[in-house]
């Protein structure tokens, strides 16, 4: 299950978490510490943190959202706050993936305490409407992590074992390679290729 956490800029706004109970004592701790009013929400579908996002951000008032999960859940946050003023996010790791955290080397670590909040713009990648936080791909990668979705809904898998399974049944199963047309800068390039990928940082897979 994907995970959210949103929290005020100040006192009066509300913070709102998804995810594990660990992120349930994270909000019981900030609403003591700092008297917030918190609420705490499951994301219950793929694309429910996007729509939670965006429909608070048209709500107002200005929020800082925390994406406690992986990075789909960061993405699915980013996609419901971007053209949103009012909106910010950071990302709590407690999800299967963590490419985008790793881009902060050894500070990662301080993404696990909800006390140190990273300040700063970022730049995204604009997939015809859809935004892409590190990496925007589509082949054999995006097969597999799109089906790990569908994997982890089975109780007998968690979420590293959702992710082997997929792995093994798209490797195995359904063929590695496609046919692409790919025109960047004006050049054209056509092949056979097993994936093809447009990266926003240094961590892939």
């Amino acid at each position: 299950t994907q995970g959210m956490m949103q929290s005020a800029l100040n006192g009066t706004d509300p913070v709102i978490f998804l995810e594990s109970q660990r992120i349930y004592d994270m909000a019981k701790e900030l609403r003591e510490k700092h008297e917030l009013d918190v609420q705490c929400i499951l994301t219950k579908k793929q694309g429910h943190a996007t729509e939670i996002a965006r429909r608070l951000c048209k709500e107002g008032g200005e929020l800082r959202f925390y994406a406690c999960g992986g990075d789909g859940t960061a993405n699915e946050v980013a996609n419901g706050i971007l053209g949103f003023d009012n909106a910010a996010m950071t990302m709590v790791p407690v999800g299967t993936g963590n490419d985008l955290l790793k881009n902060f080397g050894d500070d990662l670590e301080k993404f696990r305490d909800v006390e140190n909040l990273w300040d700063g713009p970022m730049d995204v990648i604009d997939v015809n409407g859809r935004y892409a936080l590190t990496i925007a791909c589509s082949g054999i990668d995006a097969r597999v992590a799109a089906d790990v979705h569908k994997y982890s809904e089975s109780p007998l898998l968690d979420g590293k074992s959702s992710y082997i399974v997929s792995l093994l049944v798209n490797f195995l199963f359904k063929g590695i390679g496609s046919h692409w047309k790919v025109e960047m800068d004006g050049e054209e390039m056509e092949g056979d290729w097993s994936l093809v990928s447009v990266c926003n940082g240094r961590y892939y897979g």
